[in-house]
Order: C-alpha cells, then sequence, then structure tokens
C-alpha cells in the first residue's frame, strides 16, 4: 500500500511511517508540497492528514484534492489532537472522511486502512 502522510509535526508523521513501515510511506510536512505531489499525478491507497496545520487546514486540502484528483479525496482519513474540543465538533462532525483522534488508535488505523483497499 502506498501512504501520503501529510503531519506538519516531524515526529509524528515519522511515528507513523514507523508503524506503517510494511508500507510504502512518504511524509510531507508541508501541505503545499503534498498537494504538488497528488496535482503532477502521484496516487496513494490512503492520505493521512492532519486537521489543523499553520499554512492549510485539512478542510483546504481536502477540497483541493477534491477538485485536482476526487478519487484521492476519498481515500483521506483525517488526524487531530483536538478531538475533545468543544469549539471543533462542528467541524468534525461535519468530515466528509473518518477522522482518527491523536494519540492515534492503532486497531481503528488499521481498520480504516483496510476498509480502503
Amino acid at each position: 500500500m502506498n501512504i501520503l502522510i501529510v503531519e506538519d509535526s516531524t515526529l509524528i508523521g515519522l511515528a507513523l511511517k514507523r508503524f506503517l513501515a510494511t508500507h510504502v510511506v512518504t511524509v510531507e510536512t508541508r501541505p503545499d508540497l503534498a498537494l504538488e505531489r497528488i496535482v503532477r499525478g502521484d496516487r496513494y491507497h490512503a492520505i493521512l492528514l492532519d486537521l489543523l496545520m499553520p499554512e492549510m487546514t485539512g478542510l483546504t486540502f481536502h477540497a483541493r484534492v477534491q477538485e485536482v484528483a476526487p478519487e484521492q479525496a476519498q481515500r483521506i482519513i483525517f488526524m487531530t489532537a483536538a478531538a475533545d474540543d468543544a469549539r471543533l465538533q462542528p467541524v468534525i462532525d461535519a468530515l466528509p472522511n473518518p477522522m482518527l483522534a491523536k494519540p492515534i488508535d492503532v486497531a481503528r488505523l488499521r481498520k480504516l486502512l483496510d476498509d480502503l483497499l
């Protein structure tokens, strides 16, 4: 499985990459660079996407991917450390794709990845 991780925290990105070591994993800390990959035609079985990043929100990233590669937008799994923030609950409830709370529940991540296949 080819997986793209879009996560502004290098440590989280590398931890996820280690966990997913049996797959081909690309980690991008900058969403603009990750988006460039998709625009130029790179394709992924799954895209793990941080919901809250300083340069671009996960929702904005998702919307841009939806414009250029709708089939890739369906492969996005959102992640956030702010799942318990009541202010974000309406946003989380409206997400078009699954969402993982950080710290990542490994069993749930495995299930979501299996579901994408």
